[in-house]
This record gives structure tokens, sequence and C-alpha cells, in this order.
């Protein structure tokens, strides 16, 4: 199993010291043997996840670093061990954080599953605080950073995963990720997760996808030369392009690999998308953005009727998302229907 000690993971082999196994719910003494050496000292957080799939298992407190095999004709071992625990009430602490299937926890609830009052619980999470042992997800939640690093490692896991099974796909989106992570892994400690690596950058992030940040997209002979044909077919038609459906039909593509081949030129920032399934191509976009910009610098004002004349004719179904596109873009400003110059419009 893996096995996440402070900041290493660790494959390791777990033996049940004192009983035949731990049930779910119960606690124990194990000791683990490791594939490769690591540092540890006594009252160190680790949780232990399942090999594959992973999921989590359990957690717990290393209370000796440095054990000799466990035997079990040595009936002195488990007294030892007994005598080394202790109720330290940073250690129930650290132990809920390490357990709660949410990965995180508020005061509140750790009074409730310590059984310790709010005015112990409060100065010591403070010090977990201080200290880097815990780290604040929002005003009111808290997780502990052997958990946070833990998630953290299974995120590059995932993403790795993800690239060698697909390596034309640019990326995974955060719900496609949040599927292989532990299901009852809050979205705000994945997200605190996600953030910290991005700034690491351990990944990277382009329009809600998320991949390594070395990963680079790698397309076949086949998917490269559809590539192509499909960013040219969509610069020729300008302001009336075809539907995802419409460029898997004419291209004799699925539509997995038309949804692929769209999302690299999103990220080659080839195009641009308008709505759920409308792409335009970012020259043409661009040149409309100029002919606008031009026209009220103009005129001051422009009517719908003026935009679509603008883009060569095209219909409400094509021209209205591309304003609004330039009206988010603070190209355009709208006042009721009509357009102004918006904040991004300089004066001459």
């Amino acid at each position: 199993m893996r096995l996440h000690l402070v900041t290493a993971e660790i494959m390791s082999r777990v033996k049940s010291m004192g009983q035949a196994k731990i049930e779910p719910g119960q606690s124990g003494y194990v000791q683990f043997n490791l594939e490769s050496a690591s540092a540890a000292r006594r009252l160190d957080p680790f949780v232990i996840r399942q090999y594959s799939p992973q999921r989590t298992i359990g957690g717990g407190i290393v209370l000796d670093a440095n054990a000799p095999p466990y035997r079990s004709k040595d009936k002195h071992l488990l007294d030892r061990l007994k005598g080394l625990e202790k109720e330290d009430p940073a250690e129930l602490i650290a132990e809920q954080f390490l357990i709660a299937a949410t990965g995180m926890l508020t005061v509140d609830e750790l009074v409730s599953k310590t059984g310790m009052a709010a005015t112990t619980v409060k100065p010591l999470l403070d010090e977990m605080l201080d200290t880097g042992d815990v780290l604040a997800v929002s005003k009111k939640n808290f997780a502990h950073r052997t958990r946070l690093h833990s998630l953290r490692q299974q995120i590059i896991t995932v993403l790795a995963d993800a690239h060698a099974k697909n390596p034309a796909s640019p990326g995974y989106r955060k719900a496609e990720l949040a599927a292989q992570l532990p299901g009852a892994v809050h979205n705000r400690i994945v997200q605190l997760a996600i953030e910290q690596l991005k700034n690491e950058q351990r990944i990277k992030e382009f329009d809600g996808l998320l991949a390594l940040f070395e990963h680079e997209i790698r397309l076949d002979a086949g998917l490269a030369a559809a590539k192509t044909r499909i960013e040219n077919r969509l610069r020729e038609q300008r302001y009336t392009p075809d539907s995802p459906a419409d460029l898997a039909q004419s291209e004799g593509l699925d539509r997995q690999d038309v949804h692929t081949l769209l999302q690299v030129l999103r990220v080659e920032k080839k195009i641009i998308r308008l709505d759920d399934d409308l792409f335009m191509h970012a020259d043409c976009i661009e040149a409309a953005q100029q002919a606008v910009v031009a026209f009220l610098k103009k005129q001051g004002k422009m009517t719908v009727p003026e935009f679509k004349q603008l883009v060569g004719g095209a219909s409400r179904k094509f021209a209205l998302p591309l304003l609004n596109y330039f009206d988010a873009q603070e190209i355009t400003l709208r006042q009721g229907d009509l357009r102004s110059p918006g904040a991004a419009v300089g004066e001459d």
C-alpha cells in the first residue's frame, strides 16, 4: 500500500500487531515495512492508501520510528507501545484531521469529535497553524498538512495517468479529476491543493483544463492533419462556422476526436469558444473587433443590425454570441439595444 508520511509517499507492507485485523472504525497497532528508507519521528502523522485503486484506508501517528521487527511471541512490545501512547490533546486533534472523510474540520467539529472544550481546542489549533501542521482552507475550515500533501500527490498521479492514456488531450477538467479522488474529500481542499500545485508550477490550467506543467500535447499523424483542416475550415467560414457535429461529419471523425482537437486549438489560441457549440477562428474575431472599434470611434453607437453587417451579414445565431463576447471583453458596452465603446477601447 501507499504510506504518506510527512512529505513522502512510500510503498510499504503493513502488519497488524496484537490482533488479526483492524475493522473499519477501530484502531490498533501496526508495523510498516518500507520499500525504501524514510525519515520519521515519534508523533509524526501518516495516512495509508490502497495501492490501486487509490483510496484512503486510514491514518494514525508514529509511536516508534525505529522499532524492531514485530514477532507475536514478543509479549512486551505491545505494552511498550501502550506506554508510548498518551492522551495528548494535540495528538487527538491531529488524529481527527487524518481520519476526517472530507479532509477538513471546523473548530466545532473538533470539539464534538474529541470531546474537548472549545477553550482547549482553539489555542491548540492556533499553535498547529503557527507551526504549519494545519492549514486554513477557509475562515472556518482547516486541514492537516499530511492530508493535503497526500491529496497533492494523488492529483499528480491522476494527471500523469491521464496524460499517458490520452497524450492528445490538453488536460483534465476539474470535475473529471475530482471523480478520481476520494469521493468524500471536500472541493475546497481539492481547490487548495490545485492552487498550491499551480503556484509551484507543478501543474497548469487553461480554461478549466488541468495538466502537469511539463505536459505537451502529442497528436498522431491523422489527428494532426485533421486539426489543420479544421482550423482552416473555421478560418474560411469566418462568422458562420460549422458546429462540432458538422465538423465530425465533414471530417469523418467521431465526436470525441473533434472535441479533443477543438480543445487543442483553443489551448493554442487559434480558436475561441463563444457558446457551447460555437467556435470561431481567432483571426476572424480579431478582424471583427477592429471593424467594431473603427465603427464605434466614428459613429459612437452601434445597433445589432449594424454589427451583423460588419460581420458579413451573419445571422443572430452567430452574431449575438460574438457581440456578447465583445461585451465581456469590454470592447463594447451594452446600453439597451445599442452598443457604445467599452472600457477596453482607448480614445484617440
